[in-house]
């Protein structure tokens, strides 16, 4: 893959997964399987499922669709998107007719699903017939008025995935284009999804500039270039063409920044320097709290991999954590692991290290730390060590197949990170 080869949703400090919901169930008679799984908030009662099959016999029963949410218990967007579900009227409202199908993707129904879906982002959303036909399917959450668009507009043309295919191949439209490939692409068919995106800019331009086609065409393309099905170079023709369109925000800047700086360790600066030199002239000011973080970390990566001043960047990377960080384990872990990746002050890394795991508490957390401290302790030879720090992350975090995966890779002699 072109991505890091750790599945973020195995680290437990770099998750991208989305958080279960708050919504409580509330328990009713045997005699109304309606109301067993109808939750009351506020004015409202959301119908809930815990797997497909019951939320079909729901969604039948009542002529509804039915809202899959797949998610993790890690993830800060799907900690949102919960706290909307139990919080929001508007929220509420959107979901009150639909079934709304929670799936733990950590859990066997959900990694079924997941699976048989190629759900590999999270948070990711599906809209389904009463038949558990796919309808459509997006990936994220921001706001609460951001995700009920995006539902509305999902409702407003409910034709399953099947159908508006071959509706596209007998009438070719620009919205039907649109919903094919950003559907394709989240099913993991990043070629189909740029073919259909390409139609889209063909057929019309302005309304596939406004339906974000040139982002999710870099999205595809990035997945094309991890799957091997395209060359670095045709990626690196999208991003200048993304990153000079009319429709770029700054959203999208910091996104193919963090991608291209997510790919250094498999594919090499060298090979994303130049296109991450790109990003420098349209980087966002500070300003707007839902890409900071993601500013931030594009502009300590610029500096470093593109002007290459080490002591700057590790400058900003420090200046940026909180308030107290050298007695926080999590702020501790960041920085440490950050400078592994980069290959950077990982003497020092490897002593903030020891000092997270010393101060962190047992548990899942302390586990991952241990993790970063092997990495840095087999960047410097010693094998046996790292071997010995994972077999501790072990018994804090026993059913992580990410550390069973470490274990037989130290133990088989791997040095390289």
């Amino acid at each position: 893959m072109f991505l890091s080869r750790r599945p973020q949703f195995q680290r437990t400090a770099r998750a991208v997964v989305i958080v279960c919901t708050l919504v409580l169930f509330a328990c009713a008679p045997e005699d109304s399987p309606d109301a067993d799984r109808s939750t009351s908030l506020g004015s409202h009662a959301i119908l809930t499922a815990t797997t497909l099959a019951e939320a079909t016999a729901l969604a039948a029963t009542r002529g509804s669709f039915i809202v899959v949410d797949y998610w993790s218990p890690s993830c800060g967007p799907c900690r949102r998107f919960a706290q909307a579900v139990a919080d929001s009227a508007e929220m509420q409202a959107a979901l009150a007719d639909l079934v709304l199908l929670k799936l733990n993707v950590r859990e066997p129904e959900g990694a079924r699903e997941a699976a048989r879906e190629n759900v590999d982002q999270f948070p990711t959303y599906q809209l389904l017939n009463a038949s558990g036909a796919l309808i459509d399917t997006w990936v994220g959450y921001r706001s609460p008025e951001t995700w009920i668009a995006r539902l509305h507009l999902a409702l407003d043309d409910p034709v399953t995935w099947e159908e508006r295919r071959a509706r596209f191949e007998r009438d070719p439209g620009v919205e039907d284009a649109l919903a094919l490939g950003k559907i394709a692409y989240t099913r993991d068919d990043a070629l189909g999804a740029m073919t259909y995106l390409r139609r889209a800019q063909q057929l019309d331009p302005s309304a596939a500039q406004a339906g974000q086609a040139s982002i999710f065409l870099f999205r595809a393309a990035y997945r094309c270039v991890g799957k091997g099905e395209l060359a670095i170079a045709a990626l690196g023709e999208i991003i200048e063409e993304v990153l000079h369109g009319p429709d770029l925000t700054p959203d999208d800047v910091v996104e193919i920044g963090t991608q291209l700086l997510a790919a250094i360790p498999r594919v090499g600066v060298d090979t994303v320097r130049p296109y991450l030199a790109l990003t420098s002239p349209v980087m966002p000011d500070s300003g707007a709290a839902r890409w900071e973080t993601g500013r931030r970390r594009l502009l300590v990566g610029y500096t470093l991999h593109v002007q290459g001043d080490t002591a700057r960047a590790i400058a900003l990377k420090r200046g940026w954590l909180p308030a107290g960080w050298q007695s926080d384990p999590a702020a501790l872990n960041s920085l440490t692991w950050w400078c592994f990746e980069n290959r950077v002050h990982t003497d020092e890394a490897e002593r903030l290290a020891e000092r997270a795991v010393e101060t962190a508490v047992d548990g899942p957390d302390k586990a991952n730390y241990l993790d970063t401290l092997a990495e840095l302790v087999n960047l410097r030879g010693d094998r046996a060590e790292a071997l010995r720090l994972i077999e501790r992350a072990l018994v804090l975090d026993p059913g992580s197949s990410y550390l069973q995966g470490q274990r037989q890779r130290f133990g088989t002699g791997s040095v390289s990170g």
